[in-house]
This record gives structure tokens, C-alpha cells and sequence, in this order.
């Protein structure tokens, strides 16, 4: 893909790996633990990264629904200076969040229980997330709502990152600004 990564962040990546095989079963984190799995779930966060890379923008990375940490604690393992906040309603992976920032020396960034819903904050544990610069959410809302859900959290000039698979379209109404495509997946920015 052409993405840079230091031996540093690949040794982040397979703590992440060897967490997500630990926990995977007993924090219900994905419903497939196996290496061929986890690979594609990296590489499709990978993707999301490299948008973002592209188009030059850092800063606080907004990762909601954040489940098993796909992508919010790939980008946390490969962007030391973007401080991630990855919103998760369920205690179970939530925690399972927050000990896998622990282990990759993420302490700046945080995980908060609870949903963004039209537009506003409905929290469990934690105050609401601030801003972002990036906004990202995989396999939670259609890319319509997701668009509309995010845009309140997005600072001036940020992007909201969509998850749409390689042969479809823009939303209606929207046009991309930059995209990375994978064989499956092709992460979108929209502004």
C-alpha cells in the first residue's frame, strides 16, 4: 500500500495480535480469531491510516463503536502523535480496549462507554469525546447515517472516514477527497 511503518510500530502490531488471540474468545471480540482474520482486520485498518496519511491531517482520531479496536488501536500502534478516542459501549470490550492501549504505551489515549446517537453524546462511563480531526466508524451505522452522525464531531477541515466495499459508489450527494482501496474495502474521506 505504501505505507511506512517502523520496526517499532510492527512490534506494537503483534502485541495487538497476540491480545486480540488472548481475549478474542472470552471478551466476544470478533468472530474469527484466526491469523488469515486478523491480517485483513489490520490491513483494513491499515487502509484507514494511509488515507489519513495522505492526506496530511493528525491530531485527535475519533474511532466510534470501536468494539475489538478496529481501526482505533491499529491507528493508536502506528500514529504516536495522534491521540485516539475509541467510544465503546460494552464494559467487556471496552476494558479489553483499554488494557491493549496499556500494552502498545498508548496512556494518552482513552476509551469511553457510550453511543453517539443523532448527533449527540449518550454516555455509560466518561464525558463525551471532543472534537476530531478524524472521525471513524467500521461496521456500525450505513455510510449515509455515519456521515451525518459524525459531521457534528468534526473540527474545521477534519475528515469522517466511510468503509465501503471496492465497486460501490459515493453516498448520495457526497464526493470522496481521498480513498485507499483494498480488495475488499475501500476507506473513503469525506469532509
Amino acid at each position: 500500500m505504501g505505507l511506512r511503518l517502523e520496526e517499532a510500530t510492527w512490534g506494537k502490531l503483534a502485541e495487538l495480535r497476540r491480545l486480540w488471540q488472548f481475549y478474542g474468545r472470552s471478551m466476544n471480540l470478533t468472530a474469527r480469531l484466526d491469523e488469515t482474520a486478523l491480517n485483513t482486520h489490520i490491513l483494513e485498518s491499515l487502509q484507514a491510516v494511509l488515507v489519513v496519511e495522505r492526506l496530511e491531517i493528525s491530531g485527535h482520531w475519533l474511532d466510534v463503536g470501536s468494539g475489538a479496536g478496529f481501526p482505533g488501536l491499529v491507528v493508536a500502534a502506528c500514529l504516536s502523535t495522534t491521540k485516539v478516542t475509541c467510544v465503546e459501549p460494552r464494559a467487556k470490550r471496552a476494558s479489553f480496549l483499554e488494557i491493549a492501549l496499556g500494552k502498545i504505551g498508548r496512556s494518552d489515549c482513552r476509551v469511553v462507554r457510550g453511543r453517539i446517537e443523532q448527533g449527540r453524546w449518550l454516555g455509560i462511563e466518561g464525558e463525551a469525546p471532543e472534537l476530531a480531526e478524524v472521525a471513524s466508524a467500521r461496521a456500525v451505522f450505513d455510510p449515509k447515517r455515519w456521515l451525518a452522525e459524525a459531521r457534528p464531531w468534526i473540527r474545521p477541515g477534519g475528515v469522517i472516514l466511510v468503509h465501503l466495499g471496492v465497486g460501490d459508489g459515493d453516498p448520495d450527494g457526497e464526493v470522496s477527497v481521498a480513498r485507499v482501496d483494498g480488495e475488499r474495502w475501500s476507506i473513503r474521506a469525506y469532509r
